[in-house]
């Protein structure tokens, strides 16, 4: 089945507006399309910033969904450029809606997930260096902070709850415990006070 934008948009607005029979039918074509591969294009389209916000939050759910339990569809030389659309697609919903801004966070998380330690090796030093409220100036500082918050916090439950081979859980696994330490106390100075000044936030490099 050939899934297109306009009609992706009627069904989302169908589940939010309508009788629960209608909901029911509009979930499961829903739920299909994010099944299929080509979900991984529709949902560029339906992160539009002059789409609804349920349109946009049904767009990140989806691809969430997909690094979540569908990894194996992406090429690996698709992984660059799939990062970097997560990551502009952040920036892009920074100020809001929040529900779009939290389901990017925490698709960024899984795609991290994903990647380390063999394709990313040094993610969760860059996503530190780069979530810094200097380098984001069109961004409220408390903003940027909470992202990568939020981006942190939830890297242990995506890690249970994203579908990895074996060898792949045992890899992150032993990343996570290396780091640990060091995103703890990111997420620490995060919870303070942001200074006037500003800080800039560090964590070591992992072997």
């Amino acid at each position: 089945m050939d899934y297109t934008t306009d009609d992706l948009e009627k069904a989302v607005t169908m589940f939010y507006r309508t009788e629960a029979h209608q909901q029911a039918e509009a979930h499961q074509w829903l739920t299909e399309a994010q099944r299929s591969p080509q979900a991984w294009r529709f949902v560029w389209e339906l992160l539009d910033p002059n789409k609804s916000s349920e349109v946009q939050f049904f767009a990140a759910t989806t691809l969430h969904t997909k690094l979540m339990k569908y990894w194996n569809e992406v090429p690996e030389d698709h992984y660059e450029l799939l990062k970097k659309r997560i990551l502009d697609s952040i920036i892009t919903y920074a100020m809001g809606p929040k529900i779009v801004l939290n389901r990017l966070c925490i698709t960024l998380s899984a795609f991290v997930i994903h990647t380390i330690p063999t394709h990313w090796p040094k993610a969760f030093e860059e996503l530190v260096s780069s979530f810094q409220p200097q380098y984001l100036p069109n961004v409220e500082p408390e903003r940027v902070i909470w992202i990568l918050l939020e981006i942190l916090t939830v890297i242990p439950e995506e890690f249970q709850s994203t579908t990895l081979a074996l060898s792949q859980r045992n890899r992150v696994r032993l990343v996570l415990q290396q780091v640990s330490k060091d995103i703890l106390k990111v997420v620490e100075m995060c919870l303070l006070p942001l200074p006037e000044a500003g800080y800039y936030l560090f964590i070591s490099p992992t072997e």
